[in-house]
């Protein structure tokens, strides 16, 4: 929704990229990323004018440069300031939980600034999807329940098998601590997910080797079981001559182990 501000400033593109791990987040820190880019963008529109350095976004959207420079490029900054003072608040505990319907109607007044700031540079821009932006919204924290799934899985499956080398002790006790820490801290969710994918590419490792040793040791056993079941074979056809009233020789039966391939 926003990709033309990599080409319009690169200080806008780096805030927005913020503001969005913050909404894949659904984190309160929403409201702080919001006001960074806010203030970002005002400074890019004044930015041939001697601002005060240490301005913040809300003293900003009353300097009377900024002012200036906003209706020049026809942006009607009225409910940008109202947003702003209402993080403003939030800051002060009102409004503690960031929603899909902050993320909307905040980014929606956004957008509004930066396809004014585009058209000011006769660049084009995107328009604004909220589709996108509801999908945007707590897709990290999606991603993460669906990773510690996999994990949870995964961990009951080589449980149940019985898997029991140190090298798996030891990933079964990192999955659960990985697990304990996913469920009760929300505030690294990126750390979290690339951590969990890490522990699932594990977990299959050692499974996989499970099943290569299970293999192994049933194609073992079946070597060992292929030279009785070819006797066995061989005892059967005895029998079953000497009930018919006919015998085998030694050298009728060596034929017939021969046959079978028993040495």
């Amino acid at each position: 929704m926003f990709e033309a501000l990599q080409r319009l400033d690169g200080r806008l593109w780096e805030r927005y990229l913020t503001l969005k791990k913050n909404v894949e987040n659904a984190s309160n820190s929403f409201f702080d990323a919001y006001l960074d880019l806010s203030e970002q963008f005002l400074r890019y529109i004044a930015r041939d004018a001697a601002l005060p350095q240490r301005a913040t976004c809300g003293e900003l959207l009353h300097n009377a440069e900024v002012l200036k420079r906003l209706c020049e490029i026809s942006f009607d900054y009225a409910k940008l300031q109202d947003y702003v003072l209402k993080i403003n608040r939030h800051k002060h505990g009102t409004e503690k939980v960031v929603t899909v319907q902050h993320v909307e109607d905040y980014l929606k007044v956004l957008h509004r600034l930066y396809r004014a700031c585009c058209a000011a540079e006769n660049m084009p821009c995107e328009q604004f999807d909220e589709n996108e932006a509801q999908k945007l919204f707590g897709l990290a924290e999606r991603e993460r329940q669906r990773l510690c799934k996999e994990v949870l899985r995964l961990t009951s499956e080589l449980e149940k098998e019985g898997a029991d080398s140190a090298e798996a002790r030891a990933a079964l006790q990192r999955a659960h601590e990985m697990l304990d820490r996913a469920q009760t801290d929300k505030n690294l969710v990126a750390e979290d997910n690339e951590n969990l994918r890490r522990q699932i590419i594990a977990l299959q490792q050692l499974k996989l080797s499970a099943l290569e040793d299970k293999l192994n040791k049933t194609l073992a056993l079946l070597l060992e079981l292929r030279e009785c079941v070819a006797e066995n074979r061989v005892a059967t056809s005895a029998i079953h001559r000497l009930i018919c009233g006919s015998s085998l020789s030694e050298k009728e039966l060596s034929k017939e182990r021969e046959a079978l391939e028993i040495k």
